[in-house]
């Protein structure tokens, strides 16, 4: 009889829980510092237990649409002005890019480069096509066409 060697895990439902509600706020990262466990532990757990995986995918599915739903907010105010004149709607659209990978790194199959999505935006009396991923170079010269 051989005897199983490390420690015991901490893992357990409830905890798997605690840190998917945190997942749906911060980073993988953060969740894992708070409740004491480290990242490997982390993916470890993702491969090991189901609950904790499907607990994992909502978790992030729900931090994605949270990011997306900044993006629309964001769009609202450019569309109808409702931002201060001097804020400056190019730090606007920084904040839109931002938001929009942030979704896609949450949720790669729904609003990741895999997706195609774009979104047509009206900056400055500009049509401006906004993709998910855009390098700086990229939304540069679409800034001055």
């Amino acid at each position: 009889m051989t005897k199983k060697q490390g420690r015991p895990t901490k893992y357990s439902e409830e905890l798997a829980e605690k840190i998917a509600e945190e997942l749906a706020h911060s980073t993988i990262k953060e969740a894992c510092k708070k409740h004491g466990i480290v990242e490997d532990t982390y993916y470890q757990w993702l491969y090991k237990y189901e609950k904790f995986s499907e607990l994992s995918t909502k978790a992030r599915k729900t931090k994605a649409v949270k990011h997306f739903s900044k993006c629309e907010d964001i769009l609202d105010m450019m569309e109808n002005k409702y931002y201060d004149e001097d804020i400056r709607s190019d730090l606007l659209r920084l904040k839109l890019d931002f938001h929009l990978r942030l979704a896609g790194k949450a949720n790669q199959g729904l609003f990741g480069d895999s997706a195609k999505n774009s979104i047509q935006v009206n900056v400055d009396n500009k049509d401006v096509d906004v993709p998910i991923r855009q390098t700086q170079e990229e939304w540069e010269a679409n800034l001055q066409n």
